[in-house]
């Protein structure tokens, strides 16, 4: 009896990926589920190592989730771009590359919010209206055709490295 308990409590309950056995996509799509349903809140994913060639992609990113590839932009931090990261910016910030050949760890910030409320929650988690517009995430998606084209009640998700 406990033995058929405990295979259906396993079978039902959720689990949280562990980073080190889990790729970065996955780990990072697990994120995005946690963070569309708290609307507004800044998350960051458990420490991720990254090696050469890994990649944070919009579009591998949303194939399992009710998000669409237009709904999720991957921005990266100006100080992390060319060396780090690739600049996102050559994709419609649907993708980023890792570029150096030493693995290092970055957690992924992840915050959601309908398109309307977006800049007020990045604000408010120092990621916009900031004095630098180079780093003011909400600036560097707002102009984006995909992004004009939403309603404003639809939900957004950036996406980021942070070290």
């Amino acid at each position: 009896m406990i033995l058929i308990l405990l295979s259906f409590l396993i079978a039902v309950l959720p689990v949280s990926p562990d980073p080190k056995l889990k790729n970065i996509n996955l780990v990072i799509e697990h994120s995005i589920k946690a963070q569309i349903n708290t609307t507004g809140s800044l998350g960051y994913t458990d420490t991720l190592k990254f090696k050469y060639k890994d990649s944070i992609s919009a579009t591998s990113l949303t194939d399992g989730l009710d998000v669409d590839r237009d709904q999720v932009y991957v921005v990266v931090p100006t100080d992390l771009i060319g060396n780090t990261f690739s600049d996102p910016s050559t994709s419609s910030y649907k993708r980023t590359i890792y570029l150096k050949s030493t693995k290092e760890d970055y957690k992924i910030g992840v915050i959601c919010d309908y398109k309307e409320s977006i800049e007020v929650s990045l604000g408010y988690n120092g990621l916009a209206g900031g004095s630098n517009d180079e780093d003011d995430f909400f600036s560097i998606i707002k102009d984006l055709d995909d992004f004009k084209d939403l309603d404003n009640s639809i939900k957004v998700c950036i996406l980021f490295p942070k070290r």
